[in-house]
């Protein structure tokens, strides 16, 4: 009596809402994937058989590909992750969770309560429930290991729907925090998180979860037969914090190739993950240090810098012949035409010097644990050794060889002047029948005027000695500056070189 009665009783809740299912798809009124909230089971089970319970009807509702499922604990979540993001604005519970449907259009909900009887057995109700309806169904269970499978069987009738799952297919789940992010399926947009697609057995495909402004997450998913999978995707951008220290202080902190301040310093709202930190503090060599960030955690980095030498290599070109090449550093000489040293990092001062070429002067950066090499070849110019400076002077020497040359001249004219008289004498001595007489004159003729020409280009000469002597040429010459502390006066000594 009590079996046919509870069969009538169901037939007619099953035809009922049928009926009204079947009318709602004939409006266009439902939309799929339809969502449906699931709450957490009720009953005086221990944790663990309530947690399995669950897991069984989660994994068979998620079978139904048409079906969006929200278990209760993605609903909270949600509510407090719309509320910091004023998605909805309440502040009772039950506010937040009615805002928070309406904005997620769920109008079904699913319930599981288990009540044990006086007779040991249980009374197991799988509920469904929406805006206008509410159905439930009570079976009773003889044992708690009977309720997984009696409440998957009974999963068709209270939702009113087939599943069409084959038995060559399984089923992937994929939901995310938030919830409502959009999923694509090979490239192919298919709709928002929670949803489930089925496949066939062993095959493959490439899923893209993404939210606004949030990153995007890149899965594969392959399908086993008779098996739901569910991939998870939480698209909180979790951040830690970096305590950034050093001895000495002060050091620069590149962050990701960005800098962020000098040491000490916390550097906060760092995302998850590795990240790489840069410490450089001149004269010391940079520091490099990979980090793995930790959500809501701090990450400390102590860093010593010593002060390690470098290499110091200085080549110089040295022509055949030519006098060594002097080097000095810091205005100290080092070695000649090639030198090498370990020195501390830091600048340095490089003075090459060579007899009638131009002093070259560098400044040197010496890194630690690096060689730097300098390879010079000097020009011709005036060469000045450390100390010394560079001045002009008057240049004398043009002026005495221009008036040397023009005595000499003059001289030489004189004495030419002296051989044309002495032409002339002869001719003079000479009758005028005499046939010598007529080449002596000639001779004299010309030493006259060969002896004048020498005198004057010799007398102009000298003229240009002397102005040369008032006004003379500049050149560079190189001085020593000496300073006499007891008369407190400048002394400077020449190196003139002719």
């Amino acid at each position: 009596m009590y079996k046919n009665t509870m069969f009538v009783i169901v037939f007619v809740i099953l035809n009922c809402f049928c009926s009204t299912l079947c009318a709602q798809e004939q409006n266009n009124s439902l939309k799929w994937p339809l969502p449906i909230l699931v709450h957490q089971i009720q009953s005086e089970l221990t944790q663990s058989e309530n947690k399995k319970i669950t897991e069984t009807l989660l994994k068979s509702l998620y079978t139904y590909t048409n079906l969006a499922i929200y278990t209760k604990k993605q609903f909270s979540n949600q509510i407090g992750w719309a509320k910091k993001n004023k998605s909805i604005d309440c502040t009772l519970p039950d506010d937040c969770s009615s805002e928070l449907k309406k904005l997620l259009k769920i109008n079904h909900e699913i319930s599981v309560n288990l009540k044990q009887r006086a007779d040991g057995k249980y009374n197991l109700r799988l509920i469904l429930k929406n805006i206008d309806d509410k159905r439930e169904f009570v079976e009773v269970v003889p044992d708690v290991s009977f309720v997984s499978s009696i409440l998957v069987n009974m999963l068709p009738n209270l939702l009113g729907l087939e599943n069409n799952l084959k038995a060559n297919q399984g089923v992937v789940h994929i939901t995310s925090f938030p919830l409502g992010a959009s999923v694509k399926v090979d490239q192919s947009y298919i709709g928002h998180t929670p949803l489930s697609i089925a496949g066939l057995d062993n095959s493959m495909v490439q899923l893209s979860i993404k939210r606004e402004n949030h990153p995007k997450i890149a899965r594969n998913a392959v399908f086993k037969a008779g098996t739901v999978q569910t991939i998870y995707a939480d698209l909180i951008i979790k951040q830690g914090e970096l305590l950034i220290d050093s001895d000495p202080s002060g050091a620069t902190i590149i962050l990701d190739n960005q800098n962020v301040g000098t040491t000490p310093k916390v550097v906060q709202n760092v995302t998850e993950g590795p990240h790489r930190v840069v410490l450089q503090l001149s004269p010391y060599a940079e520091a490099t240090y990979p980090v793995e960030v930790k959500p809501n955690d701090i990450t400390r980095i102590k860093h010593e810098f010593i002060n390690q030498n470098g290499t110091l290599i200085v080549r110089c070109e040295n022509q055949q012949g030519k006098k060594a090449i002097e080097i000095y550093l810091n205005g100290s000489k080092v070695s000649e035409n090639e030198y090498r040293a370990e020195l501390p990092q830091g600048q340095y001062r490089l003075l090459l010097v060579q007899e009638g070429f131009q002093t070259k002067e560098l400044v040197v950066e010496v890194f630690s644990g690096k060689t730097t090499i300098i390879n010079e070849k000097l020009e011709s110019g005036l060469s000045l050794k450390p100390g010394q400076i560079m001045e002009q002077q008057p240049d004398y020497l043009p002026a005495i060889f221009t008036t040397v040359i023009g005595a000499m001249l003059t001289g030489f004219g004189a004495f030419v002047e002296t051989v044309a008289q002495d032409h002339y004498s002869n001719a003079n001595s000479m009758a005028d029948t005499d046939e010598n007489k007529q080449s002596e004159l000639n001779a004299g003729r010309n030493s006259r005027i060969g002896g004048g020409i020498l005198m004057g280009v010799g007398a102009g000469a000298v003229v240009a000695g002397v102005v040369l002597f008032f006004v003379p040429p500049m050149k560079d010459v190189a001085i020593t500056p000496e300073v006499d502390p007891g008369k407190k006066s400048l002394k400077v000594s020449f190196n003139f070189k002719f």
